[in-house]
């Protein structure tokens, strides 16, 4: 992603992409999920943020942009691989087989903020 800018100000990929996560716990709070924890860092990569709802866990890719295509682009093969393996290493943790990825994209167009959740990511095959 390249840097965007907030009132004039340009903003580096890292501090785009913690924003990005910001407006989707905000998101999923208002959805009722419970937020367990961000920036998770494994051996097998990073978990943006980690919730529970109905005692399933859901583990959020967040990706954001200003093109809805190009966001879905971001989701590849190497990385849905990956997701499976984190999702895998969640259920062992929490000795629980609902454990669900789920993708939140936010769309930037125009000073307006659309969001998008994808459920179940893995199953939906972006």
């Amino acid at each position: 992603m390249q840097s965007e800018t907030q009132n004039g100000i340009k903003l580096s990929t890292r501090k785009i992409g913690y924003e990005f996560e910001k407006i989707a716990i905000s998101y999923l709070i208002k959805n009722k999920y419970i937020i367990l924890d961000k920036n998770i860092y494994t051996r097998f990569g990073e978990i943006d943020i980690l919730a529970e709802k109905n005692k399933n866990y859901y583990i959020f890719e967040v990706k954001g942009g200003r093109r809805k295509e190009e966001i879905f682009e971001r989701f590849t093969k190497s990385k849905l691989k990956r997701l499976k393996k984190l999702s895998e290493y969640i259920s062992s943790m929490y000795n629980s087989e609902n454990v669900f990825i789920d993708g939140i994209l936010i769309v930037t167009m125009e000073g307006t903020i659309l969001i998008i959740h994808i459920k179940n990511i893995l199953q939906q095959g972006c």
